[in-house]
């Protein structure tokens, strides 16, 4: 059975920290140049499912990788996006993807649509 985990989103709110365990749905709001969490806690070898709903007025992605894949996705210019870990949102869109998380260590979910990422869109993931 999956839990649906949210989380609010808004300039003044304190940074979101999320918990989430293998087989899970997360959704994350997506505004302009920002999600509505800032953290996801999940233990390795969890497999989650992220609802990405598109609230902003421009198209988002959101791209799941280490610091180097964030860095190779965006001097490739959104060339050879990879389905298993990363999703196109449309304005008005809400998108589906579902993601395991082998290894432990530190990941990101970027967005790298002109500006998104460098203006901070991102969150990150601790996988313990």
């Amino acid at each position: 059975m999956a839990v649906l985990v949210t989380a609010g989103c808004g300039s003044d709110a304190p940074p979101t920290r999320v918990a989430a365990k293998s087989g899970d749905t997360v959704k994350v709001v997506m505004t302009d140049n920002a999600f509505s969490i800032d953290e996801l806690d999940v233990r390795v070898g969890s497999v989650i499912t992220f609802v990405f709903d598109n609230q902003g007025a421009v198209g988002h992605e959101a791209v799941i990788g280490n610091r180097a894949a964030q860095d190779m996705h965006m001097s490739n210019g959104h060339a050879g996006m990879d389905p298993d870990s990363s999703v196109e949102v449309g304005r008005a869109q809400r998108r589906s993807l579902t993601y395991t998380f082998a290894d432990t260590g530190v990941m990101i979910v970027g967005c790298h649509q002109p500006g998104h990422y460098e203006a901070g869109m991102k969150f990150v993931v601790r996988v313990t």
